[in-house]
């Protein structure tokens, strides 16, 4: 069990965990997804995320627990050309 001082150092700190749903890559288009989530979700005793832990099942991933709020993100690499 953690004490008091402890606790509100876990508490105090912020830092994300980056989850990637999905990475660029030629076959989609170099679209990327990405998960910001609580890194200390547990110790700080945020609930479970069910519609994040959906979205990543969906996706293909194992079964996966995340919790507390979560921030998704969507980047899209350019495409290059030889136009001068």
């Amino acid at each position: 069990m953690m004490d008091e001082k402890m606790m509100r150092m876990v508490e105090s700190a912020s830092s994300c965990n980056i989850f990637p749903v999905t990475v660029p890559s030629k076959q989609n288009e170099y679209r990327g997804i990405s998960m910001y989530v609580d890194d200390k979700g547990i110790a700080k005793g945020l609930p479970l995320n069910p519609k994040a832990m959906k979205l990543v099942t969906e996706c293909g991933y194992p079964a996966q627990e995340f919790r507390g709020d979560v921030f998704l993100s969507r980047v899209e690499k350019m495409k290059m050309t030889n136009k001068t």
